[in-house]
């Protein structure tokens, strides 16, 4: 098996979308996270340092219901 790099991932800095691009010969394809997960289990990937952090990123919950919407109904005076 080859050590060489075959894919480059890429995050544009906003949502859920990665950009692949091959090595081979610079074909570029838009995925998802979940696909990313993929690509990095079947092939040698380079990651850019905006799409590591955004791999490792974890969605973000409201830890005490209704803090959100309580916190929305505030205005200042």
């Amino acid at each position: 098996m080859e050590n060489k790099i075959q894919y480059i991932i890429d995050h544009p800095g906003y949502g859920n979308k990665f950009i692949v691009t091959a090595t081979k010969n610079g074909f570029q394809v838009e995925v998802e996270k979940d696909t990313v997960s993929t690509y990095v289990g079947l092939y040698n990937c380079f990651f850019s340092a905006r799409a590591d952090a955004q791999m490792r990123a974890v969605p973000q919950k409201e830890i005490i219901s209704g803090t959100k919407d309580a916190l929305a109904s505030l205005s200042i005076r």
